[in-house]
């Protein structure tokens, strides 16, 4: 017996025309969205990279901001600046100022510099080097998953930080933390 196209065992596991275009309109939609758009109710997730300050402090700078991490170089202190300048380094020929953020976040000294490293960041056309005692890990984060910073009496520093994440890690803003007053240099001359 010949077996009709129209045949209810035939059609059985075909699905209709409706559905198959419901299918490919979204198949299009997901092809069509831009890369760095997220889907609808996913968040956008910001890679960061988490380094230690101090005996316990995590902190986290976004990939975007940083423009490479290096072996610690050799650091010359310059005098009459404040203490979060560790000084300045030889960086591809031209001079790096070095910050030591420890003293900016108040984070307890770490005596162990076989892990430290020097993490270049960048905002805009200004460029700085943090010294980190270790490079932990990457990460990623969603903004609005961000816990708030609470405010002490760090003053300034609150400025600097975007928010928390998971409740332990610190996620820093180069560009806020580069143009912080405490990094001016204002020194009259004659002194």
């Amino acid at each position: 017996m010949p077996v009709s196209a129209n045949d209810p065992a035939v059609t059985e596991g075909r699905q209709s025309d409706d559905q198959v275009s419901g299918i490919l309109k979204e198949r299009a939609r997901l092809l069509a969205r831009r890369l760095d758009s997220p889907l609808s109710g996913e968040q956008e997730q910001e890679p960061y990279l988490c380094f230690r300050l101090g005996l316990a402090g995590l902190y986290g700078i976004p990939f975007t901001e940083i423009e490479e991490i290096i072996s610690l170089p050799e650091i010359t202190r310059v005098p009459c600046t404040p203490d979060i300048y560790a000084g300045v380094a030889n960086y591809r020929g031209e001079l790096l100022s070095v910050l030591d953020i420890k003293t900016f976040f108040q984070a307890v000294e770490h005596d162990s510099e076989a892990e430290a490293r020097v993490v270049v960041i960048r905002a805009g056309r200004v460029m700085a080097g943090l010294l980190v005692d270790e490079v932990v890990s990457t990460a990623a984060y969603a903004n609005q998953s961000l816990t708030p910073f609470i405010a002490t009496a760090a003053g300034s520093v609150h400025a600097c930080v975007v928010g928390i994440h998971e409740g332990n890690v610190m996620i820093l803003s180069a560009s806020a933390l580069l143009n912080d007053k405490a990094l001016t240099v204002n020194e009259p001359p004659g002194r």
